[in-house]
């Protein structure tokens, strides 16, 4: 690495340390349904009605044929509504992928306190993902929950600590704004010269 003034090291690894993406492990049970949002949530719309049909399956050995296809349908009209009202895109992994993003973590919290289980905490999903007063995505939000209603993965993602935790900073900003920001800041800045 190449000398640069006083304090820019210090400051090129706090950027990497912070501007380091957060990362989850999924249970398993949790792919079948953020693979929905994944094929129909991306910014360029990837998904088709044949990934559709390639993942529903999955669900359906969850939580039943009739209950997936209602699910499905809902996270479909979910995704594509969300990503007409967001300005950025939420950001997303790959299909199958257990490791997930912040982003998909604030869905899978949306969808696990939706429907009366946790206002507050669903009220702070509805938050972080920008979509406040938004009383047709807060219904889908809804929908989907009561579909899922027997998943058992919902009750790991109702702890307000753990949301708080893995949002931290990001309540009200995407990953990308997060980024954003962490890029405009490139070292400290320390007083030159002059005593205490």
């Amino acid at each position: 690495m190449r000398a640069g003034p006083p304090g820019t090291q210090i400051g090129a690894d706090m950027k990497t340390i912070v501007s380091a993406p957060i990362s989850l492990l999924f249970p398993p049970n949790v792919i079948p349904v953020i693979d929905l949002f994944r094929a129909f949530g991306a910014s360029d719309g990837h998904g088709s009605m044949a990934t559709m049909d390639n993942l529903e399956p999955a669900l359906a050995a969850l939580i039943g044929v009739e209950a997936a296809r209602t699910a499905a349908s809902d996270i479909l009209l979910f995704s594509f509504a969300l990503r007409r009202k967001r300005k950025e895109p939420l950001v997303f992994h790959g299909l199958h992928d257990r490791v997930g993003t912040a982003d998909e973590f604030c869905l899978l919290t949306l969808l696990s306190a939706a429907a009366g289980m946790d206002d507050q905490l669903r009220d702070d999903a509805v938050c972080t993902l920008g979509i406040n007063g938004e009383a047709s995505l807060i219904s889908l939000a809804e929908d989907i929950a009561k579909s899922l209603r027997f998943l058992p993965f919902k009750a790991s993602f109702l702890a307000s600590e753990l949301f708080n935790a893995v949002m931290g900073t990001r309540m009200g900003l995407s990953e990308k704004g997060r980024a954003d920001l962490i890029t405009g800041y490139s070292r400290f800045q320390f007083p030159s010269g002059g005593g205490v």
